[in-house]
């Protein structure tokens, strides 16, 4: 962590001469000295304060008496002074913020910790030669200036195995509180008001980089230590400088103590313009381990690969994997495996009930530890069918992990409508009271259905055409359980299947749905349902959805209902009113199904619009002012019954327009019926006037009526 500075010196003349005789003395000659001063490159540069820039110098040349012959203070780069030839001592001290003067006490090139620096403190010191030159500038070699801090990088990770540690804070302590720019590899105080607490950083979640920087603190090393777990409070020097690292895991508080130096073991030397790079690694609640890698371990089983619906099912070719990652030498591991929740005489592990735990043999390290896993009660009950077990794998140091695995099962059935080595009819299994049950192909309709001990209802549904037989318990259809079409199914075992057998001889259930010739808001209309074919004597289901829910339907019988309803229907045709409510698009679909379980579909959407309306004007072409002349508003529709809302508009020649004795004024609405109405006109002056009435329904729908006098 060095840093260049470039310096152009042009050295100041020096004139040298014997005291006693100066007047003889020959006026010697000076060298012009050009000097560059450059900060060396860093690897890498990761935060916002600017490592690499010098904001001023002190510059000091010393002669071999150990005398200032020479000081300058500035904030360019370039120096330029005159010099005699000779040796001399050189000292530089940069971005010290301020003249250090042209005789500085050595207390004055101390410099204090910050915690937040604009630019780093540097120095430079060492011996220079001035030589004669033929050209009268002397160049000098580079001079690199060195970083008076450390630069500490930290990379926080808590492994995946206890993701439930969550980072709070880091804190930087035991940190000098102050050191000579010339003098930073001297021995450290052994007071320990010498050295300082930095603040503490908050973190959050199981990640965390950052930067700092501190002064020298060359406290040594211990050769005892020759493990990093040894790098710790007990061991380490009293004054040596370390991160804190706080976390959390549920309501345990953990502290980590990463100590600084120039390895992970005995070292504890943390030296000026040096990068520091800490990948720190938090494996569990008392070891952190700041080496390249070390081990983790992942446990997991492979029963959720077979899941249905959540629900995992008997298998018995399951595995459990215990995975090391990573060499845990010189430590071994071990494993144990225990059931905290199921029935643990139903849990095996090779073949055998686990029972109340077991050890885990694990000889692969690093590398999968693979055993056979199998969880087979009788049948899978609401009591028995939560199974949880716990895997702890710990090292011989003393650090244990532990893993939950948990899994929910169920007994499954397959319900195979068209088996492989027999012929079926063609129809459906519907289900209810099951766990879950899904279409295993669209092709087949074959179900799988999961259960507890209480079993689901299975309901045959023949496709048109067919009908049902019975429900059986092989693929031959030898084995008959059921001839209802409802069948209450209680497993037996984990795993089971059953057969439902339909059959090609019922007369197909025909059905006609015929939409009424239009639809107007508020006006009855209706559609008519023509049902026949079905050989089922029983009255048909139909059930009727509707786009708009509120709309009510009446059957001939008199019964009403709304969508999401059914009726009971014989075949024949079945005109069934209603009355639309809005205008739009309405789609109304019936779904009938007879006592054979046959189901047939028919719809239709039409829109929906308005009731028109008409309105008539009719007035005298010609009257005289001051006269009442007649105008008859006649308004008709065969669709609306209701209301309407009349105002009147003139133009032209202003006029007095009068209904049932009252004046109607330009703004005012009067409420009319449908059929003819007469207003009176009055002017009083000549010229002719334009009569717009208009008339709107309860919907909000206008027509308008229009009409003219001239007033002669």
């Amino acid at each position: 962590m060095k840093k260049y500075l470039l310096i152009l010196a042009a050295i100041l003349f020096l004139w040298g001469c014997i005291a006693e005789d100066r007047t003889e003395c020959p006026k010697p000659r000076g060298t012009f000295v050009s000097l560059t001063v450059r900060p060396e490159k860093m690897s890498s540069v990761t935060r916002s304060v600017d490592e690499t820039t010098i904001r001023d110098l002190n510059f000091y040349l010393y002669n071999a008496d150990g005398g200032i012959i020479l000081h300058r203070y500035q904030t360019s780069a370039t120096l330029r002074f005159e010099c005699l030839p000779g040796n001399y001592r050189m000292r530089i001290a940069a971005n010290m913020g301020r003249d250090m003067g042209e005789s500085p006490a050595w207390e004055d090139f101390t410099v204090k910790h910050s915690d937040n620096y604009d630019t780093l403190p540097m120095s430079y010191e060492g011996d220079v030669t001035i030589t004669s030159s033929s050209s009268g500038i002397l160049t000098l070699p580079t001079v690199e200036v060195q970083r008076c801090v450390s630069k500490i990088s930290y990379n926080i990770t808590v492994a995946p195995a206890v993701a439930d540690i969550e980072l709070r804070s880091i804190q930087l302590l035991s940190v000098p509180r102050s050191v000579s720019v010339f003098d930073m590899a001297a021995a450290p105080s052994d007071d320990s008001d010498d050295y300082m607490e930095c603040p503490e950083t908050e973190l959050l979640g199981q990640q965390a980089v950052g930067d700092c920087y501190l002064l020298p603190n060359m406290q040594g090393s211990v050769a005892s230590i020759t493990d990093q777990r040894q790098k710790n409070p007990d061991n380490a020097p009293a004054n040596a400088s370390y991160l804190l690292i706080r976390a959390v895991r549920g309501e345990k508080v953990l502290a980590y103590y990463i100590y600084l130096g120039g390895n992970n073991t005995s070292d504890f030397n943390v030296r000026a313009n040096c990068h520091y790079r800490l990948n720190i690694s938090i494996l569990g609640d008392n070891e952190v381990d700041t080496r390249i890698s070390s081990y983790a371990v992942n446990v997991h089983d492979t029963y959720e690969e077979n899941a249905i619906g959540g629900y995992c099912i008997y298998n018995p070719s399951q595995m459990l994997a215990v995975e090391i990652d990573g060499s845990p030498a010189p430590l071994t591991l071990r494993g144990h495996i225990g059931v905290i929740q199921g029935d643990a005489g139903s849990f095996c592990l090779n073949g055998s009930p686990i029972g109340d735990g077991c050890e885990l043999t694990l000889t692969e390290q690093p590398g999968p530890n693979v055993f056979s896993v199998n969880y087979k009660p009788e049948i899978y009950t609401a009591a028995n069918s939560q199974v949880a077990c716990t895997v702890t794998v710990g090292d011989d140091a003393g650090f244990a992990q532990s893993f939950d695995i948990g899994h929910r099962f169920a007994n499954r059935l397959d319900v195979y409508i068209h088996p492989a080595t027999a012929e079926n009819g063609n129809g459906t299994a519907a289900v209810a009271g099951a766990l879950y049950d899904a279409e295993t192909s669209s092709l087949t309709h074959d179900r799988v259905v999961l259960c507890h001990e209480k079993g689901c209802t299975l309901t045959a549904v023949p496709d048109v055409g067919y009908r049902f037989e019975g429900w059986y318990a092989s693929s031959d259809y030898r084995t008959l359980l059921s001839t209802s079409a409802s069948y209450a199914y209680v497993p037996t075992s984990p795993e089971a299947a059953i057969f439902p057998k339909f059959r090609t001889d019922a007369q197909p259930l025909e059905a006609e749905l015929t939409p009424p010739s239009a639809l107007v808001v508020g006006v009855s209309a209706q559609c008519n349902l023509a049902l026949s074919g079905t050989d089922s004597p029983d009255p048909m289901t139909a059930l009727l959805t509707c786009s708009d829910p509120q709309i009510m339907f009446t059957f001939p019988n008199g019964e009403r209902i709304t969508s999401g309803s059914a009726v009971s229907l014989l075949s024949g045709t079945h005109g069934i009113s209603f009355t639309p409510r809005t205008a739009g698009s309405l789609t109304v679909t019936l779904r009938v199904t007879d006592g054979f379980g046959q189901s047939i579909e028919r719809s239709f959407t039409q829109e929906v619009r308005y009731p028109k309306s008409t309105a008539l004007l009719r007035t005298q072409a010609s009257a005289y002012p001051y006269s009442n002349s007649p105008m008859t508003l006649t308004v008709s529709s065969k669709e609306y019954e209701g209301d309407y809302t009349v105002s009147c508009t003139v133009t032209g020649e202003e006029c007095q327009v009068v209904y049932n004795d009252s004046v109607l004024q330009p703004d005012e609405c009067i409420t009319l019926r449908a059929g003819t109405h007469t207003f009176t006109a009055t002017s009083y002056s000549s010229g002719r006037s334009t009569f717009v009435f208009t008339v709107t329904d309860s919907y909000g729908q206008s027509t308008t009526a229009r009409g003219s006098i001239t007033w002669k």
